[in-house]
């Protein structure tokens, strides 16, 4: 929201600098993100004339020396009016002067000059040429070096202010005069509104009926006659322009204005297109379509509010106009229209239409339900006396407003527990008093507290306590010290289980990544070609790249490498763990918390004395064994797998559950080429995915500590020929079964194909190291147990002694 600290003066005596009340403003909630100066003297500032001498090189010249509060200045002058002691405008270095003309640095016969001393001809205040320099009024309060134009009161100095979302009563000037008028401790000036009708009925001649009540509780309508279209005068233009909006013709700059000054937005018709002098308000049909004033054309839901005469829709109502009755050049007499618009509807017909306006903002965040006739009033006055209208006698107006105050019963106690600090009575009372509140003090320490009609955000105790606070002063609360203990807090396990997940990821240096769980459909679809039936798709999306929830993660991570890639980081290892969202046909998407990671590039820093090498297959699964590793999982299985996403020769990781269930915990590999070209990415990814659900489910968390044995260890390899895609995950596990409890190791150290076993074998060694912590074991049970284990593995397998 801008204002115009000049336009604002209209209604409230400012005292303060625009830094000072920008300060005030920002502690008063009122955040100032700008100060915007628009300064037609740009560069110009008051100087102090010190020390006038004779040029020496030049008889009409003189050599002065300036103050211009921050430095002293060196300037040529061939003024003959200059003297010692004046006060003037000195255009500095850098300076535009009127005929584009800029002041710089020279040497003027031989002696140095660093700005000028100006006239008023020079700075188009007269025509022709000034006989001498500009002297100011020294008596005038100033500062050696301000701006010019801030002495003499031209320019315009407008604050840019995040008004949040709470405070719709500040989205206009009267609004805003009100804070301020609370930082200068005085009172605002309303514009004196005085409405000279005509003898003639307005009833007589157009007539309003609201069909959607839901939509729209109350519309009012002026008809303004005889109306001369034309250019605004200045002083609106300025108004407007201050502000950043465009002056169109004199009657839609009196809507903005008027919409500007009291937070009331307002459209007016062309009452000569208006079939029947109708206005009727009514819901949209579904599927129907209007041409706004901006030449577009919307597909309508069966929701919108749209304001319709006798044959047509002729707007949106609160959001914007239709092109069939706009005003134009020709139009002769007009429809005014202020009326007060459900504020949900109006945000969600804004979101499906893709349309936001001045007017949408301020119904969306709510405005006064008491503000629709003053404003409808302070119109029609403008319209008569800059475009000469004929004002038809009476308000058309339908009310089906019921607005009742907002009546709040406020404690002294709750303030002070609240804020944390007591705050005398009297001051809770004068600072809602002079906010605009009813206020009853109740004598025991509680008050009755009425909202002005203007304040729709204010409906319990807390957000009266909240404008006390601020009020009162952010920076005049204390802060308190409260008491402090020891607590050992034991994090529940799915917390503990996301720290220790972090931590193997960031010892594996891993970096972690957050994406939107909104996003694109083409980004799902390229690694899930069939997933839009899967899709849960937003209401309202913000845009089409935020419409769905992401039923993969992969997408999100493959996007964080296509833009680091575009950025020439060419190596990076991330991960993320987040939700995914699927529709299987059930009231609810089913959730599932999935760890996702991606590797691309070389697998360390580049090195003088390493040779570079790309992250393959064995990196990535060191960093999969890792997260394994962290919550004790035993007795995985690794299994060939591939798919439209993962290449073949990837893996999928299952393992057995405390209930004898096999559950796939995810799978690894490299992304096929298809996904990476249909996400623009041109260099080889690995990934992995891991249902973070079942990771939980099957964790550990308990550590456990074996002894050190203090009796010798036995080893004993075993070399098996195999079929070739027999997988040393499997023989693993089948050892492990028939080894018994002195088994403290199995490795697999060597695996061979070569002339050496027939062709579509292999040769799979594994060393096997069996111990024990109460005694010496013999080699005659060992051989007993490797017997066992080769009977065994010939028998399920088909294996072979090597």
């Amino acid at each position: 929201m801008k204002i115009s600290l000049t336009w604002i003066k209209d209604y409230v005596d400012i005292k303060l600098s625009p830094q000072e009340l920008a300060h005030r403003l920002t502690m008063n909630g009122l955040n100032v993100e700008a100060i915007l100066e628009n300064d037609p003297f740009k560069g110009v500032v008051l100087g102090k004339v010190l020390e006038v001498t004779k040029h020496p090189n030049a008889d009409k010249l003189s050599l002065t020396k300036v103050d211009v509060g921050t430095d002293i200045l060196n300037i040529v002058c061939g003024a003959p009016n200059v003297k010692a002691g004046q006060l003037a405008p000195i255009a500095t270095i850098g300076t535009m002067m009127p005929g584009n003309f800029e002041i710089k640095k020279a040497k003027i016969r031989g002696e140095e000059s660093c700005g000028m001393i100006c006239s008023k001809s020079e700075l188009g205040f007269e025509t022709g040429k000034s006989p001498g320099i500009w002297e100011l009024d020294s008596t005038t309060p100033h500062t050696l070096g301000q701006s010019f134009a801030a002495f003499i009161g031209s320019g315009e100095v407008v604050l840019d202010i995040d008004v949040t979302s709470n405070r719709p009563d500040c989205l206009h000037m009267l609004g805003m005069a009100r804070e301020i008028a609370m930082i200068e401790n005085t009172t605002i000036r309303m514009p004196d509104v005085r409405v000279i009708e005509s003898s003639e009925k307005a009833e007589a001649h157009a007539s309003i009926a609201i069909e959607d009540r839901e939509g729209c509780t109350r519309y009012a309508g002026r008809v303004i006659r005889n109306v001369t279209i034309g250019p605004s005068p200045d002083w609106l233009v300025k108004r407007l322009e201050a502000v950043g909006i465009r002056s169109i013709n004199n009657i839609v700059d009196i809507t903005n204005f008027v919409m500007l000054e009291c937070g009331q937005p307002l459209h007016a018709f062309d009452y000569d297109h208006l079939a029947g002098h109708k206005i009727i308000v009514r819901k949209s049909r579904k599927g129907d379509t209007f041409q706004t004033l901006d030449d577009k054309s919307h597909t309508l839901n069966d929701e919108t509010v749209m304001i319709c005469d006798g044959e047509k829709m002729i707007a949106i109502g609160g959001i914007m106009g239709g092109k069939n009755s706009e005003i134009s050049d020709s139009t002769k007499n007009v429809l005014l229209e202020s009326a007060h618009f459900d504020g949900k509807r109006i945000r969600r017909s804004s979101k499906h239409l893709g349309i936001m306006s001045e007017a949408s903002n301020r119904f969306g965040r709510g405005i006064n339900p008491e503000g629709v006739i003053y404003a409808i009033q302070r119109a029609a006055q403008l319209m008569h006396e800059l475009a000469g209208g004929e004002i038809l006698a009476g308000v058309l107006d339908v009310n089906f407003s019921i607005t009742k105050p907002a009546v709040i019963t406020l404690r002294s106690a709750s303030v002070t527990r609240l804020i944390g600090q007591e705050i005398p009575d009297n001051d809770i009372a004068d600072i809602l008093t002079r906010l605009g509140f009813g206020v009853i003090n109740n004598g025991d320490g509680s008050f009755i507290v009425t909202a002005p009609s203007h304040r729709v955000d204010i409906e319990i105790e807390e957000n009266l306590i909240d404008e006390v606070a601020r009020i009162y002063g952010f920076d005049r609360i204390r802060p308190s010290t409260g008491a402090y203990g020891h607590y050992h807090h034991e994090p529940p396990s799915g917390e503990k289980m996301m720290h220790q997940t972090r931590a193997a990821l960031r010892e594996a240096g891993l970096s972690e990544v957050y994406t939107n769980a909104m996003v694109h459909p083409s980004s799902q679809m390229a690694v899930e070609p069939e997933g839009e039936k899967y899709f849960v798709r937003l209401m309202n999306p913000i845009s089409e790249d935020m419409s769905v929830m992401r039923i993969s993660m992969l997408p999100s991570l493959l996007e964080v490498v296509r833009g680091n890639l575009f950025r020439k980081n060419d190596s990076m290892q991330i991960y993320e763990i987040g939700r995914t969202y699927r529709n299987e046909g059930d009231p609810l998407p089913a959730e599932r918390n999935v760890l996702a990671g991606c590797i691309v590039g070389q697998s360390a820093p580049t090195h003088w004395a390493t040779k570079p090498r790309a992250v393959d297959y064995y990196d990535l699964k060191g960093i999969v064994d890792r997260i394994m590793g962290k919550f004790w999982l035993d007795s995985l299985q690794y299994n060939p797998y591939h798919s439209f996403v993962f290449a073949p020769n990837s893996v999928s990781i299952s393992c057995l559950a405390s209930d004898s269930q096999v559950l796939t915990l995810g799978r690894f590999g490299r992304i096929q080429n298809a996904v990476l070209r249909a996400l623009d990415i041109d260099t080889t990814v690995w990934a992995f995915e891991i249902d973070y659900d079942v990771l939980r489910r099957i964790g550990k968390f308990r550590k456990t500590f074996d002894l050190i044995s203090r009796f010798p260890f036995i080893r004993r390899d075993l070399a098996l020929i195999v079929d070739e895609k027999m997988q040393a995950g499997v023989i693993q596990n089948a050892i492990r079964s028939k080894a018994g409890a002195h088994l403290t190791n199995l490795e697999v150290f060597d695996v061979y194909h070569g002339n050496q076993v027939t062709q579509g074998q292999k040769s799979l060694a594994f060393a096997l190291r069996f111990e024990s912590v109460e005694r010496t074991l013999t080699e005659d049970e060992i051989d007993a147990t490797m017997q066992s284990i080769i009977a065994y593995v010939e028998n399920q397998f088909g294996a072979k002694l090597r």
